[in-house]
């Protein structure tokens, strides 16, 4: 059985579940969480989607990115994915949220996205969900840039935009 995901209105108040499929297949608006993760001299961590991902498998994203599930909070949901993902617990501060549309891949994806951020040193050991995560890479803001640029794709759609609304 599908885990259900917080189906939320245009103005981001709960209004019931559904499965990731149902979501997407409908375009219903729901919520997810990104985490920005840096270190001390200012880079980037990144993930690579696994394989397996049935959204843009095998692209950047964020150091930690899901869904909301239902009854969560944002809070609640990044500690939990933070965990998850990449196996490390730590202090995360709220940055701010923004409403993502995108179609593609027979997909119709309305969410609000609530950013954080986090810092780890540079040589943190990490413990990566391989069914969600194939690698993790450092990146400067300087390469970030310019694979927005250049090579968009390798990339998912909301990494992207919020590179560019809390990086950049």
């Amino acid at each position: 059985m599908s885990e259900k995901v917080q189906i939320v209105d245009e103005n981001d108040q709960a209004i019931g579940s559904a499965t990731r499929e149902e979501t997407w297949a409908k375009g219903l608006y729901h919520q997810t969480i990104h985490i920005i993760i840096t270190d001390k001299a200012g880079n980037i961590l990144l993930q690579k989607r696994s394989s397996q991902k049935k959204l843009y498998p095998n692209r950047w994203t964020n150091a930690v990115s899901g869904h909301v599930d239902e009854g969560e909070t944002y809070e609640t949901s990044a500690s939990r994915e933070l965990l998850e993902e990449i196996g490390i617990s730590i202090p995360l501060k709220y940055l701010g949220k923004f409403v993502f549309h995108h179609e593609g891949d027979g997909k119709i994806i309305n969410q609000f996205n609530g950013v954080f951020r986090g810092e780890i040193p540079h040589e943190t050991s990490l413990v990566l969900a391989p069914e969600e995560v194939s690698e993790t890479k450092w990146f400067t803001k300087d390469e970030l840039a310019h694979k927005i640029t250049t090579k968009p794709n390798d990339l998912t759609p909301a990494a992207q935009e919020v590179i560019r609304r809390f990086i950049l």
